[in-house]
This record gives structure tokens, C-alpha cells and sequence, in this order.
């Protein structure tokens, strides 16, 4: 739910254009329109036609997990809800001067960032997983100890390439974006990936798409130069999970990002009781648990994830570049 008295959550005059975005369920609805009263320039002469170049996003999600039973609990939910949409765009914005506002989804809220070079998509788990433990310590001393224990954050982030709806292509686009009054918003294969993915987030941490987490493997050698850490130490596969419509009905992987999975309480007490990844990692580790290393054989079994990849490299103008490998 979320509450109409707060939809104006922030002076950042960059976040304006975004900020009363369409929910998910019902982008449908300002799409169509959109499209059929800009309809004239998909049918206008080849001297006014614009080159449709395809463009590289980062999409970033928060979720508030247990606010539903906080709010039954709290009279001063929807401030304090309102204390967590200032606070986490606050963060969000700060690691990234282009990140806006998508869309509120509930108790979530969901960003997205135009990428123009592949180092920020490297840099992206780093600088995002900071920005919401910032963001979480930071709520939490707004609410004086109120939900100590019971509200966390919990993240996903995935990216994908996308074109403008209104414009001409000779191809199919996987995806596609529309300017409208309000921001941007975006359909496709892909960004259906991400809110499939995103589901199998966990408490304190970020789940990545799979192209996200190969690129990371494949320029592991640039990543630990700038972060200083091994990438085993904050990414693995901790399962997988056939997802609705995506990649032919074959597992998909689930990657989690932490600071550091050497360190102790990664899980609540009972996580394992919840979440299957949860109770892979803590009982089955031998079995069920893969290296990051692992997403290269996925890559090269399936081959069209890494097509996908490649695409996005091509746009980026990053054909076949190894960063310090």
C-alpha cells in the first residue's frame, strides 16, 4: 500500500519527473495511451526519422521486509514508511547523481540508472549494497529502536538494454522504455527477469541478475582492484529457481551479494525455516552452494545469456574488452 499523502518525498529537484511513477500492475495502463498519441512518428518520413539506438539501464529495488505486520502494530507507520522512502533515495542518489525514482511498489521502491560505461556496471553491487546498510542504519536511528529487529532491507539489482518505444527499429526489441509525463517506465523480457529474480532476495543483502553476476566473474581482476576484496568473498550461487517465462523454462540462478559472507549473523536464527537459499547455505553448503565461478559454465552451456551480455558490451562500446585480467 502506498499512502497518497506521501508521494512528495524529496527536494532533489532531479527525482521530480519521477516521482508519482506508475505501480507495476498498472504500467499497462500509461503505455497505451502514450503510444497512440505519439503513434505519427512511427510513420514519419525517412527524413524525420531518428536513429533508434538502444540504451543501457541499471535497475536497482528495495524492499521494507515486515512492514505489513509493523504497520499493524505502529500508529506511526506511515511516517516512518515515509522515513524510509526519504532516507534510502537519499542514499541511492548520493552513489548515483542519474538514479531516479521508477516506481513505488508498495513498501518497495525501485530505481533506475543509465549506464554509459561497463566499469559502473561493475561498480554497481558495490556502491548500491553500501548505500542501503547506510540507509538501514540511518532508518533505524529515525525510529528510536521502534522496529529493532523486525524491519530490515533487503535489494535487487539487475540491467538491461532497452529502446525507445516511439521511435522506429527494424527489429524486435527484448525491451523497450516511453518517456511519459511522469518519468520513464519499462517493459521487456528482461525487466520481467528482474522483478522474477528479485523475489529471492534476502535480509541484508542483494540479489543480482545473472548477466550482472558474469560480467563481475569475467572482470574479477578489475573488481578486486577497485574494491580490494576477491569477488568470492561477497557474490555465490546459492541456488536456483525456474522462473515464469524466463530462459526457456531452465534454472536460473540465484546470486546473493554481501560485504563480506565470512562474517557472522548473515542469517536470523530461523531464516532457514523461510527461505530455501537461506537453509541451502547454512546445511547443505557442499551441495547446493556454487562459486561465482560457476555462472561462466552456465554462460557457456546456454549461450543466449551471453548473447544478451554481449549486446549490452556492443552498446557500450566494450566489445571483447577484459578490464586488467
Amino acid at each position: 500500500m502506498v499512502v497518497s499523502d506521501i508521494n512528495n518525498l524529496s527536494e532533489n529537484p532531479s527525482l521530480e519527473s519521477a516521482e508519482n511513477e506508475p505501480s507495476k500492475s498498472v504500467a499497462s495502463n500509461f503505455f497505451l495511451p502514450e503510444l497512440s498519441k505519439r503513434s505519427n512518428s512511427l510513420f514519419a518520413s525517412s527524413e524525420d526519422k531518428q536513429e533508434n539506438t538502444s540504451r543501457v539501464f541499471l535497475f536497482f529495488s528495495v524492499d521494507l521486509m515486515n512492514a505489513t505486520q509493523y504497520k499493524a502494530d505502529n500508529a506511526s507507520w506511515a511516517s516512518d514508511i515515509k522515513s524510509f522512502y526519504d532516507i534510502i533515495r537519499g542514499q541511492v542518489t548520493k552513489a548515483y547523481k542519474n538514479a531516479y525514482v521508477w516506481k513505488h511498489l508498495g513498501d518497495e521502491v525501485l530505481f533506475y540508472i543509465e549506464i554509459v560505461k561497463l566499469e559502473e556496471i561493475l561498480e554497481a553491487p558495490t556502491k548500491l549494497y553500501s548505500a542501503m546498510m547506510l540507509a538501514h542504519e540511518n532508518f533505524h536511528r529515525d525510529l528510536e529502536g521502534r522496529a529493532a529487529g523486525l524491519l530490515n532491507f533487503k535489494g535487487a539489482l539487475w540491467m538491461a538494454a532497452a529502446t525507445d518505444a516511439v521511435l522506429p527499429s527494424e527489429d524486435l526489441p527484448p525491451n523497450i522504455y516511453v518517456g511519459l509525463s511522469t518519468g520513464r517506465d519499462f517493459i521487456g523480457v528482461h525487466i520481467d527477469e528482474g522483478f522474477r529474480m528479485s523475489q529471492h532476495s534476502s535480509r541484508g543483502k542483494i540479489v543480482l541478475d545473472s548477466k550482472i553476476a558474469y560480467l563481475l566473474y569475467r572482470h574479477k581482476g578489475y573488481w578486486r582492484t577497485m574494491t580490494g576484496r576477491k569477488i568470492r568473498d561477497c557474490v555465490k550461487i546459492v541456488g536456483f529457481d525456474v522462473l515464469k517465462g524466463i530462459w526457456n523454462g531452465r534454472p536460473y540462478p540465484v546470486v546473493w551479494y554481501t560485504g563480506d559472507w565470512g562474517k557472522k549473523n548473515l542469517f536470523l536464527y530461523d531464516e532457514h525455516h523461510t527461505s530455501e537459499f537461506a537453509r541451502n547455505y547454512l546445511y547443505e553448503k557442499e551441495k547446493k552452494i556454487h562459486a561465482i565461478s560457476y555462472i561462466d559454465t552456465i554462460f557457456t552451456d546456454l549461450r543466449f545469456p551471453k548473447w544478451d551480455v554481449e549486446q549490452i558490451e556492443k552498446i557500450l562500446g566494450e566489445e571483447r574488452k577484459s578490464l586488467l585480467e
